[in-house]
């Protein structure tokens, strides 16, 4: 049945004002007798006493307000103003707010709790920036019945997917500009790029990994690279670092993060690198080229 947003019957509003109007009076009365039994000999009194009833009964009236007040609805549902950049999926947004440890009090939206969540949403994958946060309400018919709910609406921006990544167990993921694994269920980017390998063995090469490719990607061929392994095998003595993958088998050993104590830097090896591989032409009977070291090394296969 199509929902119509109405505003409340004005009985509903107006329901408890006779409640509160009987009992400030009531009060009134009882305090204020006094000051009537005063008598006209004591003006100075009575007049003290009547500014007192009206004072006492203001509090009353306030009191009973705020007793009459309606309790704040439950939040059903989530709202998000995306910013630039690419949107997660609906389910995955309500998946954030299921999650949030203090849910509940967003009845009361104040700023500790508002806060809270602002933490909260941060840390979900693929977040890049949670912007204002805030509450509505949102009130319909269905079937006849005025019903009252809330809604919350936040402005977030993810983060950009760059390239995929293949978790141990298979799961599909991406990477952004910056190393962080997003959730795979953000759109991919517009081109293809080589899927990273063991991001969970290697975390602390995943940047690397990363700022390898951009080095060497407008440099070679597209399809060359089959795959990036960031925990490759890098020399003989079971050493690891970053390798790529070609597409007929040929390892291109790229090394570690690390390899910067020795004077080589990610631009010294891609410069090198992409000079070896326009050398050589043909990679089919190469086994490895190594830049690791100032002088790169081929193995034939």
């Amino acid at each position: 049945m199509t929902e119509h947003p109405a505003s409340p019957p004005a009985d509903d509003l107006s329901a408890a004002a006779p409640r509160r109007d009987d009992a400030a009076r009531t009060v009134a009365t009882a305090l204020c007798a006094p000051a009537a039994a005063a008598g006209a000999g004591a003006p100075q009194q009575a007049w003290m006493a009547a500014c007192v009833c009206a004072a006492l009964a203001v509090l009353v009236i306030s009191v009973a307000a705020a007793v009459s007040q309606p309790r704040g609805q439950p939040v059903t549902r989530i709202e998000v103003l995306w910013l630039a950049g690419p949107q997660a999926p609906q389910r995955e947004v309500e998946g954030w707010l299921a999650s949030f440890a203090e849910r509940e009090l967003l009845q009361e939206a104040n700023e500790w709790v508002i806060g809270r969540l602002a933490e909260h949403l941060r840390s979900r994958p693929g977040v890049a920036t949670v912007g204002r946060i805030r509450l509505a309400h949102e009130r319909s018919y269905h079937s006849g019945q005025l019903r009252a709910a809330r809604k919350l609406i936040v402005e977030i921006g993810m983060r950009q997917p760059y390239m995929p990544a293949v978790l141990a167990s298979g799961k599909r993921v991406w990477v952004d500009r910056e190393g962080v694994l997003l959730p795979g269920s953000l759109p991919a980017p517009e081109r293809r790029r080589p899927p990273l390998w063991n991001v969970e063995l290697a975390p602390q090469r995943v940047r690397a990994a990363v700022e390898a490719w951009q080095l060497i990607e407008p440099h070679v061929d597209a399809g060359l690279i089959a795959a990036i392994d960031c925990a490759g095998s890098s020399d003989e003595r079971g050493g690891q670092g970053i390798v790529l993958l070609t597409s007929n088998g040929c390892r291109l050993v790229w090394g570690d993060p690390g390899d910067a104590l020795y004077g080589r830097s990610a631009q010294a090896k891609a410069r090198d690198l992409v000079h070896a591989l326009r050398c050589q032409g043909d990679l089919a009977r190469v086994a490895s080229v190594n830049v690791r070291f100032p002088r790169p090394f081929y193995t034939l296969r």
